[in-house]
């Protein structure tokens, strides 16, 4: 049952996120005019990028702390600029306005109602334009309140890593400084790319929601925001040369789909087994190894709770003894949806493709300027650059995708232009580089100073074990239909004029290229440093597809820009060439990262690849319904039922994932009150008591345990938390390991000033002593606590010892 409380947080965060698209879009508005919503459906991740900056810069100087009443500060001057330009813009309003509330009445007969001077003129005006931001807006509410819903049928914060992304949220919220404190490691600030969380943090401030219940509305803000994006931009590209505008609102939803909603082809295989129609030596060829088969139910869907994990760990290749060799993960939107972990890949999504959004906005503007320096492609230029350090600050991984399509662009800008490249550095080039350089040094606090280095030595490796072909199929096969299709057809077409040019055929090969020599030439080089090659092949089928696929994609793309083709169809070759592209990296190297294989680099370039292909394929439907013949109708029949195969997996999955189904609540702490209500008691406690500053010392334990959880839900910071994960944020396991030791110390030692002496050292007031600390130390006692402390909270299984005066007086 929904409670009242409940409908009145999803109310007020949809105000909070109202109050900030609309204040942004009056900046916006006029910026965006070749988009059909005129920007409205990017007002939000701008609006939210401007507030995050502005929050990060006034607290990284200390002059104030990060809480509520900045955010509000920050709101209001924004509307107050806002309000002031619109009626400096719009002057007779102004006019009317000062004459009403100086005189009691407008002093010109000309105007009658403010109703007839803006609210009917923008009506009339602007017709079209806001049916398209009604829409547009329909997909963003839809997308929010859909995935609400979901997670008000599962909001649990436990499980995978959204304890660890809580404590991210609670210790940006709760800290107040700039660099937040990390709740796992209380007296250091945090080590790991935040600004999402901060993003997600000042929402949660603006709407005064408790992070609980604002963890599980920013997943739902990050779906309806990235959606909304997604269709607003894939109808610009597709509603253009007189296409129809219900064509172009089916591709928009597509683009949705593709993106948010779609799975990749691992559904086919589960459908498979459950018609046991393919014998198992199918299904261990496919697999690599033993296939693990699933039992279904009458309902048509496995009941194995997480078999959907499955659908994203596909691409392994395993030894003759069953042993996993090339270990990745393959994550796609829909399924990080459903897993509920507010991480950074998926917090990046929306403001990765307002990124897209900006470089085609630059992309444009060049090409119908005269020259480099117009000023309104500075405003463009500098909100891609500042996009871009932003982007990196949310995830370090997404500025490949970032950077890439600067590079593209940039490069087919100057074959459009036809300008000498001494023209193109110093009238496009610098310009880029120096606001590139002032965005990463406006974050300078982070990028310098707060992040860690957590790559090995060297930091880039060849894979030796590529993606079986199979797997490679199962994982793009819903992109890879209409996108070869297209190409070929495109391909096909410039043949058939006899449009050729063997100069950009051959700079398309060797850009394609060159991973894979790269990589071989490499693995010669230092062929003493990889060992035994058993299994290496040296040129798989899926680079050769690859390889075939981003040649062909690059070509297409110079090609459309010497010949200043449609800016749209040229745009999207370069996103399917930098799309591709990033799968072929991940394919042929791989970062030297503490996990000592590609699994993170195939993860965190898979994912961006996802988004790519996503807009792409869109947009390529959109061209394909142009004069339909036999060909097109037999892909879109082919493409028609790979989608359709698709929609089994978001259905069957969210039905074993609510399995079975609790109280309908957006607290992710809810599930506490009834499987530990006595820890739950101790969270609300603190939560209710807490004092800013404060520190408390509780259990150490591994990654994906309840270990660290009373700090993680409070925010109140524990001396060590996750070990392998502030490990792997540290880059060294030297303060773990001391650290592990001094809490050891403090639950075992029977010495009272050595206890003193370390609650002293990390500042502790708080200690806990619960279940967790009474199996890992079953021999303390608890008068050397009640010497030095005083129990303030007490139940059936948790004791509270407050330390502070004690401490402080010491």
């Amino acid at each position: 049952m929904i409670n009242r409380t409940l409908l009145i947080d999803i109310f007020i965060y949809l105000i909070a996120v109202y109050s900030v698209g609309i204040i942004t879009f009056s900046y916006t508005g006029s910026l965006f005019k070749f988009l059909p919503d005129k920007g409205w459906g990017i007002s939000k991740p701008i609006g939210l990028v401007a507030i995050g900056i502005v929050s990060w810069l006034v607290t990284s100087y200390e002059w104030v702390q990060f809480e509520k009443d900045l955010i509000l500060v920050i709101v209001f001057s924004f509307l107050f600029i806002s309000i002031s330009l619109f009626l400096i813009r719009e002057k007779q309003i102004a006019r009317y306005m000062i004459n009403l509330f100086i005189f009691g009445r407008p002093l010109s007969s000309k105007i009658k109602s403010l109703q007839q001077l803006s609210i009917k003129r923008i009506f009339d005006a602007h017709k079209k334009t806001v049916r398209n931001i009604l829409i547009v807006d329909f997909v963003f509410l839809a997308l929010f309140l859909c995935t609400a819903v979901l997670k008000g049928f599962d909001p649990s914060i436990t499980g995978t890593e959204k304890p660890m992304d809580f404590m991210m949220l609670n210790s940006v919220v709760g800290s107040g400084s700039n660099p937040p404190e990390d709740s796992w490691f209380s007296g250091m600030s945090v080590s790991y790319y935040y600004f999402g969380y901060w993003i997600m943090a000042c929402m949660a401030l603006l709407s005064g929601i408790v992070t609980s219940v604002s963890y599980n509305l920013s997943i739902a803000l990050i779906v309806g925001i990235s959606g909304s994006v997604m269709f607003s931009f894939v109808i610009a590209l597709a509603l253009r040369d007189g296409k129809k505008f219900y064509a172009s609102l089916f591709v928009g939803f597509l683009g949705c789909y593709f993106l948010l909603l779609s799975s990749n082809l691992s559904v086919v295989w589960v459908l498979l087994d459950m018609c046991s129609c393919v014998s198992d030596t199918v299904f261990d060829w496919y697999a690599g190894t033993d296939y693990q088969h699933i039992s279904i139910t009458n309902n048509m869907r496995p009941t194995d709770h997480w078999w959907w994990w499955n659908s994203t760990r596909v691409i392994n290749t395993y030894s003759p003894d069953g042993v996993g060799l090339d270990y990745t993960i393959q994550e796609f939107p829909f399924f990080s949806v459903l897993l509920g972990d507010l991480h950074p890949h998926l917090m990046g999504m929306p403001f990765i493709l307002t990124s897209f959004v900006l470089t085609y906005s630059v992309y444009l503007n060049v090409k119908n300027s005269k020259g480099f320096l117009d000023s309104k492609i500075l405003v463009f230029v500098a909100l891609l650059g500042i996009f871009i350090a932003v982007i990196g600050f949310i995830n370090y991984w997404d500025l490949a995708v970032t950077v890439c399509c600067v590079l593209v662009f940039t490069f087919g800008i100057w074959i459009r232009s036809n300008v000498s490249v001494i023209l193109l550095v110093r009238k496009f080039l610098l310009p880029l580089l120096g606001i590139l350089i002032s965005s990463f040094l406006m974050f300078s606090g982070f990028y310098f100073f707060s992040s860690q280095n957590q790559i090995g030595t060297p930091p880039i490796l060849p894979v030796l074990r590529g993606t079986r072909f199979i797997h490679f199929l199962t994982v793009w096969g819903i992109f890879l239909v209409p996108v070869v299709f297209f190409l070929s057809q495109q391909t096909y077409k410039l043949l058939k004029r006899k449009i050729w040019n063997y100069r950009y055929l051959m700079i398309s090969g060797v850009i394609s290229l060159a991973p894979v020599f790269l990589k071989f030439f490499l693995i010669r080089l230092f062929s003493h440093e990889f060992g035994e090659l058993s299994g290496f092949e040296p040129f798989p089928f899926t680079i050769l597809i690859l390889s075939l696929m981003s040649l062909f994609s690059l070509y297409l793309f110079l090609i459309h820009m010497k010949r200043r083709s449609d800016s749209a169809v040229s745009f999207t070759f370069g996103l399917c060439f930098v799309g591709v592209y990033l799968i072929m990296i991940a394919e042929t190297f791989y970062v030297n990262d503490m996990f000592g294989n590609r699994m993170n680099t195939v993860f965190k370039f898979y994912f961006q690849a996802w988004l790519l292909l996503s807009l792409v394929s869109a947009v390529i439907v959109s061209e394909l319904i142009i004069n339909i013949n036999m060909t097109k109708k037999v892909i879109f029949t082919i493409s028609g039922l790979i989608i359709l195969t698709t929609i089994y997996f978001p259905i069957a999955s969210i039905g074993s994932k609510l399995e079975p189904a609790g109280n309908f609540t957006l607290d992710g702490l809810g599930y506490l009150s009834e499987s530990n209500h006595n820890e739950k008691q101790v969270v609300d406690y603190i939560s209710q008591h807490k004092v800013k500053g404060e520190k408390m010392v509780e259990s150490y334990g591994g990654s994906y345990t309840d270990h660290g959880r009373i700090s993680s839900s409070t925010g109140v910071p524990t001396v060590l938390g996750w070990v392998f994960h502030e490990i792997q944020w540290r880059g060294s396991d030297i303060l773990v390991t001391e650290r592990m030791g001094d809490v050891d110390m403090i639950y075992r030692t029977k010495n009272v000033d050595e206890l003193i002496g370390l609650l002293y050292e990390y500042e502790i007031s708080i200690i806990v002593l619960g279940p967790r600390e009474k199996k890992l130390y079953p021999g303390f006692d608890t008068k050397i606590f009640d010497m030095i402390g005083t129990r303030i909270f007490e139940n059936s299984e948790y004791v509270l010892f407050r330390v502070g005066d004690f401490v402080s007086e010491s």
